[in-house]
């Protein structure tokens, strides 16, 4: 099936860069040679405030999917419930998306390929080279929008020799991993890199009315990569993902007050009578082109997404009950182009980028969910059928000018146009049919952004930001019985940001501290109507979000090194009610009051080592009405390692959450049920390269 929907997209790929392979064929070219230049994890750039996560750091720190980057960036966090990111609200700064329709605050790249929603962002890292952190608004540097930031991941390119690697790991509740990897030339002008993954695991949760565990976890992966360098100006890429997952059911347990009287006392117990299951596939396909000319860097980037849940069943009385159940199928397609102008590495004090971005998204679904009706003694059902697709148009562009040796100034901005529609039916068992509802909305925004950098001298640099964070308008399809509340505005945040990085004269230690204030205006959040079935997407007025940022790295000596990072933020409704109900002074859903990770590593001689980490995540509500059922207080989760590695060979001995510490990843209010983190796991990983 993956192959027939590739093959269909290939004449959109090359039409996509026609243009592109044009010019390159006819310009007179100066050839520059390729130069990577990785910013400091504390230093970044004065463009995007930029924080780099290198491959130590990913095994520094055991991860493996995008959830666990959770607290990596201070004030970084995501909420989710196991499910390959359905459901997951991603926050930075206190901004994030909802659960099912707006638009993410943090977006997402992965070799130049931005993802679309939330939700349809890949899990699992393959062949990663570095993930960078840009902070705060991003419109002015990537052809996607990121309107509080972007995380950026990067895979390793082709080798110049052939090498192979296998990696073997083995660990509690019978999890068993491969992973194998392949990079090198292919002769003539081509290489490649190839990297597959599968994985699977027992289940956490046992049910007990089922006599076993029901989020059993599966899944594989495969990211391909062909390279064509016809000359040293020009470069071709063809890349391939696809990802599959076949699940078990979510990781969701009732809370002590359960409206449905279904708490067990255990938050890794459950009593349901319907076990519920998760498939999701993902695929992507992308075009890149690039070329060196005497003025700078043409490159082009064609993609085609393909993401597909069918179905997602959830028993949502979480009991022996047949009193509420949801499901959900929904795939999206995603088509995007973009076209980047860059200027030259030694193109002196004024650097530029610029672009143009074209995607075309299109959400269709299909959701059933059944509930007790009020005064009956059986159940009824609504069933909602939508299809939104939404065009956005956009131009880019930033530039740093270096005013003095000490001072560097930088603007962009970026305008986006937006075209949303909405096409939506529903039958409810108590509302009747609704007949074909259609919605429709067409903007255009401006988000300007600015800032400096000062170095004081070689060790201690002052800098400060500040600029506009525009998250657009859209619908929501859940919102049957009153469509009304099928719409939602814009998100408008005013971000600033100021700061100082400083290190040692000899590098061995090195710390940045930030402050930052976030204006918003109509603050994106979900909110469940009283006695309905509706979930909706409504807008908060007035918030703010203000905090401050460190982060730290000390090496005393050779082999040891210690990092820390710690973000605290104070998120919270200035302005927002719901009829009589005000909900000023409260902490926005979502986003904990503060975020720690850091730890050790130490090399020993001949080659072993250990190593131990620690993540802290603050108090964390999950209503607007902070309520205390809701609420998630503060917890710690320590991780720890040890091993042997030589240039071929890698053993590791891991454990995580060593202490075995009990808490929620998310809490979903409306059915007074959570999802318990990760237990105390334990296993072994083997790594070869050849």
């Amino acid at each position: 099936m993956v192959f027939t929907q590739l093959s269909r997209t290939t004449g959109r790929l090359a039409l996509g860069s026609l243009l592109f392979a044009s010019a390159a064929a006819d310009a007179e070219v100066t050839t520059l040679p390729p130069t990577l230049v990785l910013g400091d994890r504390l230093e970044g750039t004065i463009e995007t405030g930029a924080a780099v996560l290198s491959p130590e750091d990913v095994e520094f720190y055991q991860i493996e999917s995008l959830q666990d980057l959770a607290a990596m960036a201070p004030n970084l966090y995501f909420t989710h419930s196991d499910s390959r990111g359905y459901g997951d609200n991603v926050t930075f700064r206190g901004q994030g998306n909802t659960v099912f329709f707006s638009p993410p605050a943090v977006g997402y790249y992965v070799d130049d390929v931005p993802s679309s929603d939330a939700y349809a962002y890949p899990s699992e890292f393959m062949g990663m080279d570095r993930v960078l952190f840009h902070r705060g608004p991003q419109g002015s540097g990537f052809g996607r929008n990121g309107a509080a930031g972007m995380i950026e991941i990067v895979t390793a390119g082709p080798s110049e020799l052939q090498e192979t690697t296998l990696g073997l790991e083995y660990g509690s509740y019978d999890y068993m991993g491969v992973r194998l990897g392949s990079s090198g030339p292919l002769g003539g002008d081509f290489s490649h890199t190839l990297q597959f993954y599968y994985n699977e695991r027992d289940g956490y949760v046992k049910n007990t009315f089922l006599d076993r565990h029901t989020d059993d976890r599966e899944a594989m992966g495969i990211l391909a990569n062909l390279y064509w360098n016809p000359r040293e100006d020009m470069e071709w890429r063809l890349r391939v993902l696809v990802e599959q997952a076949r699940d078990g059911s979510s990781r969701l347990t009732a809370l002590p007050d359960n409206i449905f009287g279904s708490y067990t006392g255990d938050p890794y117990t459950v009593q349901s009578n319907f076990a519920g299951k998760t498939a999701m596939d993902r695929y992507q396909l992308s075009l890149h082109g690039r070329r060196d000319f005497d003025w700078g860097t043409l490159k082009s980037i064609t993609s085609y997404q393909k993401w597909e849940l069918d179905p997602s069943t959830v028993d949502l009385d979480l009991g022996p009950y047949d009193l509420a159940t949801s499901r959900i199928t929904q795939e999206q397609s995603f088509i995007t182009q973009e076209l980047r102008f860059e200027s030259p590495d030694d193109a002196g004090p004024l650097a530029w980028r610029a672009g143009l971005f074209f995607s075309d998204k299109d959400t269709e679904g299909d959701a059933i969910r059944t509930f007790p009706l009020p005064f009956m003694p059986y159940t009824g059902s609504e069933r909602t059928l939508f299809d939104i697709e939404e065009t956005n148009v956009a131009g880019y562009g930033r530039l740093t000018y270096a005013a003095t040796e000490q001072l560097t100034l930088h603007a962009g901005g970026r305008v986006d146009y937006y075209d949303t529609s909405m096409v939506r039916s529903s039958d409810h068992t108590l509302f009747g049919a609704s007949g074909v509802q259609k919605f429709s909305t067409e903007d255009t925004y401006f988000s300007p952004i600015g800032g400096l950098r000062y170095a004081v001298n070689d060790q201690v640099s002052l800098y400060a930001t500040t600029g506009l964070g525009i998250k657009p308008k859209g619908f929501s399809a859940f919102s049957a019985s009153d469509p009304t509340g099928a719409s939602f505005d814009e998100e408008t945040a005013w971000a600033n940001e100021i700061g100082i990085d400083v290190r040692s004269l000899d590098d061995d230690w090195s710390f940045a501290v930030r402050g930052f204030w976030n204006e918003i205006d109509d603050y994106q959040l979900n909110r469940s109507v009283p006695n309905q079935n509706d979930f909706i997407v409504v807008n908060a007025d007035e918030v703010t979000s203000r905090g401050v940022e460190a982060e730290f790295r000390w090496r005393p000596i050779e082999p040891l090194e210690f990092q820390a990072a710690v973000g605290f933020q104070d998120t919270e409704f200035d302005r927002y009610s719901e009829g009589m109900t005000s909900y000023d002074g409260n902490s926005v859903p979502f986003t904990p009051d503060f975020t720690a990770a850091g730890g050790f590593r130490y090399d020993l001689p001949c080659g072993w080592f250990l190593g131990s980490t620690a993540r802290l995540i603050g108090e964390t509500y999950y209503d607007a009405a902070n309520s205390s059922e809701f609420r998630q207080d503060d917890h710690v989760v320590v991780d720890a390692q040890f091993g042997y590695e030589r240039d071929d060979l890698r053993v590791t001995l891991y454990g995580r959450n060593l202490f075995d510490e009990e808490y929620y990843n998310f809490i979903n209010d409306q059915i007074t049920a959570g999802s318990p983190g990760d237990p105390q796991v334990f296993g072994v990983k083997v790594d070869l390269s050849f």
